[in-house]
C-alpha cells in the first residue's frame, strides 16, 4: 500500500509539473512577447537575457561612453530595445548614443554615417537604419531621437522611435519602442549600439554588440569599423539567415520508412546568452 501511495504521489507531482508547460528559454524570449516590456527606463524581466555585452570601463572616452549590456524584445507590432551605460545619467548625460541596424544580412546597407561620423560598418551587415540619441535636453523623450533610413544612396530622416525612456543610477539605461512597420517588417535583424561624443566628425568610441570587443576607440578620429553582427532571430518556424549553414545534416530517405523519423539538418546560433 505504501508502494503504491508513493508512486501515486509522484505520478501527481509530475502531472502538476507538465501541465507548467516548458520553462521559459532564451529562444521562447525572442517569440512574440504577450508581456511586452513597459518603455520607462528599467529593464523588465520580459526582455529575458542580454543579446550583447561589452566588458565595464575600455571606453578611453570616459564612463559616459562605456557601453555594458544590450536588450532586446518584441511584440506583435514592436521592437523594444534597452541598452546599458556605465555612467549616472544625473550627473553626466553628455554622451550621444547610436543604434545600426541591418534588415537584410547583404552588403547592400549604408557606406557612410548618417550624422557624418567616422564610422561605417562591414558587410554583410551594413546598416539600413540607424537611430541616434542625446541626453542633454531634458525631460528626454522621442523628440530627443533621430531615425534615418538609407534609400540606397544617401541617408533621410524619417522621424523618431515610437516610444523612450532613460533611467538614471550607477549605470543608466536607454529605453526605446521602435515600430516593425517603420522598419518595413523585417523577417531578420541585426543590431549594433555605439556611442560618441559631441564633435560632428567623432568616430565611434564604444560598442556593445555579438561578439563583444568589436570596436573600442583609442582617440576621438580614427574611422571605426564596426560588425553589426548581433542577431536577432525571431523565433517564428522559418529558418532565419542568421542560422547560416546546417550545423550538421544526414541523408534522405534514411528513416526507416518513416519520414516523421527522417531528419535532415540541423542549425545552430547564439548570442550573448
Amino acid at each position: 500500500m505504501k508502494t503504491l501511495k508513493s508512486f501515486y504521489l509522484a505520478f501527481l507531482c509530475l502531472t502538476l509539473l507538465l501541465s507548467l508547460g516548458p520553462a521559459p528559454t532564451q529562444s521562447q524570449a525572442q517569440a512574440v512577447n504577450d508581456y511586452p516590456p513597459t518603455v520607462d527606463g528599467v529593464v523588465d524581466e520580459s526582455y529575458g537575457p542580454v543579446i550583447a555585452t561589452d566588458p565595464a570601463g575600455d571606453s578611453q572616452g570616459g564612463d559616459p561612453l562605456d557601453l555594458v549590456n544590450l536588450w532586446m524584445t518584441q511584440d506583435m507590432d514592436n521592437y523594444y530595445f534597452a541598452f546599458e551605460v556605465n555612467t549616472d545619467f544625473a550627473t553626466n548625460n553628455w554622451g550621444k548614443y547610436a543604434l545600426y541596424i541591418d534588415t537584410t544580412n547583404d552588403a547592400n546597407g549604408a557606406t557612410s554615417d548618417a550624422w557624418g561620423r567616422s564610422v561605417v560598418a562591414n558587410d554583410p551587415h551594413k546598416p539600413e537604419f540607424a537611430i541616434y540619441t542625446y541626453l542633454d535636453a531634458p525631460p528626454y523623450g522621442p523628440e530627443d531621437t533621430q531615425f534615418w533610413a538609407w534609400d540606397g544612396s544617401n541617408w533621410s530622416n524619417i522621424g523618431t522611435v515610437g516610444q523612450a525612456a532613460i533611467g538614471a543610477g550607477t549605470t543608466s539605461i536607454v529605453e526605446w519602442s521602435i515600430p516593425k512597420s517603420s522598419l518595413g517588417s523585417p523577417s531578420q535583424l541585426w543590431v549594433e549600439v555605439w556611442s560618441t561624443g559631441g564633435g560632428g566628425t567623432d568616430n565611434a568610441q564604444d560598442t556593445v554588440n555579438f561578439p563583444s570587443n568589436d570596436w573600442q576607440a583609442s582617440d576621438w578620429g580614427s574611422l571605426a569599423t564596426l560588425a553589426v553582427s548581433t542577431p536577432f532571430v525571431n523565433v517564428d518556424g522559418s529558418l532565419d539567415s542568421a542560422y547560416g549553414s546546417p550545423l550538421a545534416s544526414d541523408p534522405a530517405g534514411d528513416g526507416n520508412g518513416n519520414a516523421n523519423m527522417d531528419l535532415l539538418d540541423l542549425w545552430v546560433t547564439e548570442d550573448a546568452s
